[in-house]
């Protein structure tokens, strides 16, 4: 049975708090997906272990162990790997590039093997779990050394005209996925969105597989499916009733999508999950 990825959308993350407290955060983390989203911060994914299919500034790219994934302000990202990714995550503030040109900075969105990224990882990782009193200063300082050599070797800065450019095209996205998950129980079609959004149909297709990863179609449909496993595993609705309430009518067509999303049919999943109590 499928792990769907979607359980917990939350197509904007908050971690403001960054600023006010410390300018960054890292974690180790074991996982097969990460969920659609995006910050105003910058996001590494140092890659311990593994490999996986990435949705990161607009491309679709491989990473694999040695690698690290570079996520720039303000750009949605995700990942699916066939099997638990091993990895270390850097959040940082925009502030910490800012004498650099802050937001107008875009790292490469893969940084092959780097002997200097690697060794800027292991001492803040070091220093991560270290209970002495000048660890904080420690990862901050790698943190620093470790943009540095990030921005003098794997970026591009924008010019103001490209940015604001770059920074339009991100809310016109978002605003698209926010209408399409307060709206997945009623009929949607890209000819309608696009109408709505006056620009060709063929455009919006294009510019929302290159931000999401995946065709508009796909994306509701898999939309549907997590909100009908919520329902399956969460309510006692006949299976019918789950269909509708998520805008699908055809029984017959629900629980085709919901078997090859899934891998299971909707009644299976519903008493594995009761099992599962």
């Amino acid at each position: 049975m499928d792990d769907f990825d979607m359980n917990d959308i939350r197509l904007y993350e908050n971690i403001a708090e960054l600023a006010e407290r410390f300018p960054l955060k890292l974690r180790r983390y074991r996982a097969k997906r990460l969920y659609l989203h995006w910050h105003e911060h910058i996001e590494l994914l140092y890659l311990l272990d593994g490999e996986g299919t990435f949705v990161v500034n607009g491309e679709t790219v491989t990473a694999r162990a040695g690698e690290t994934v570079a996520v720039n302000s303000n750009s949605l990202h995700t990942f699916t790997a066939d099997a638990e990714l091993d990895y270390l995550c850097l959040i940082v503030s925009p502030a910490m590039l800012a004498p650099a040109g802050g937001g107008n900075v875009l790292l490469r969105s893969v940084i092959p093997a780097d002997r200097v990224v690697r060794a800027r990882f292991d001492a803040m990782y070091k220093a991560y779990q270290s209970k002495d009193a000048g660890a904080s200063l420690a990862l901050l300082g790698e943190a620093y050394l470790l943009l540095s050599h990030l921005v003098t070797h794997y970026a591009a800065t924008l010019t103001p005209k490209a940015y604001d450019v770059r920074v339009a095209q991100m809310k016109k996205t978002t605003a698209l996925l926010d209408y399409i998950h307060a709206n997945y129980a009623s009929p949607i079609s890209a000819a309608a969105l696009a109408k709505a959004s006056y620009i060709s149909e063929s455009h919006l297709c294009r510019s929302f597989k290159s931000a999401v990863g995946m065709p508009l179609t796909q994306y509701v449909n898999r939309l549907r499916m997590e909100k009908a496993a919520v329902l399956l595993r969460n309510t006692d609705e006949d299976i019918s009733a789950v269909a509708r309430s998520v805008g699908i009518e055809d029984l017959g067509y629900f629980d085709r999508l919901f078997r090859r999303t899934a891998g299971v049919s909707p009644g299976a999943y519903r008493r594995a999950a009761d099992k599962a109590r």
